[in-house]
């Protein structure tokens, strides 16, 4: 996973995973005995906290919650907190 960030601070996280193993929830399990699940619908939450702001900003002290799936890579609205 990298982290990188622009001039308005928005940083872009590539590599994160999500989804998990399919035997994660008894949900998955089918009558068969095997395990699947929905790729369309899985999901992974993550936290980001700003441990050190760099030099000459304000250290946001929120925790940020984010939820990765399959779409993520393409989202095209982003929310600058000033």
């Amino acid at each position: 996973m990298t982290a990188t960030s622009d001039k308005n601070g928005l940083v872009r996280f590539t590599g994160l995973k999500y989804g998990g193993d399919a035997k994660s929830s008894e949900s998955n399990k089918q009558q068969d005995g095997t395990y699947k699940y929905d790729a369309d619908k899985a999901s992974t939450n993550y936290w980001i906290a700003e441990i050190e702001a760099p030099n000459g900003f304000e250290k946001y002290n929120e925790i940020i919650a984010v939820t990765i799936n399959k779409d993520s890579y393409n989202e095209k609205t982003y929310q600058y907190i000033k």
